[in-house]
């Protein structure tokens, strides 16, 4: 086999061969690392969408609640209306009541105050 590479163009073409089928090895090898990467950033888009739809739907459920605390806000602020004006009712009976109360009251002293001084 040598015979055939004894001159010197079959020497620089035996050279521009290895050459070449070297760098077809390196080209083969980037291909492999290429389909390896593409494989690789499939998994992590598919992975990152996925993740996206969750998010999605943790941002829907955070808009669900913020709703329903501004919901439950609105109840507790009615409620606590209503109770406030019941209170002051409240109040202004137990005023009027008392105030009733210290006329009677008043009234009774004066007449018991009569009755005590005609005894006398």
């Amino acid at each position: 086999m040598d015979r055939f590479y004894r001159s010197k163009d079959s020497t620089l073409l035996k050279e521009a061969s290895e050459k070449i089928v070297d760098k077809f090895l390196i080209i083969g090898m980037n291909l492999i690392n290429a389909k390896k990467f593409k494989s690789k950033t499939e998994h992590q888009l598919y992975h990152i969408e996925s993740t996206i739809k969750k998010h999605m739907e943790i941002g829907e459920y955070r808009k669900e609640h913020e709703s329903f605390e501004q919901r439950i806000k609105e109840w507790v602020d009615t409620k606590q209306s209503i109770l406030e004006v019941k209170l002051d009712e409240a109040n202004e009976n137990i005023a009027r009541n008392k105030a009733y109360f210290e006329e009677e009251l008043a009234e009774n002293q004066k007449h018991t105050l009569w009755k005590i001084k005609d005894m006398e």
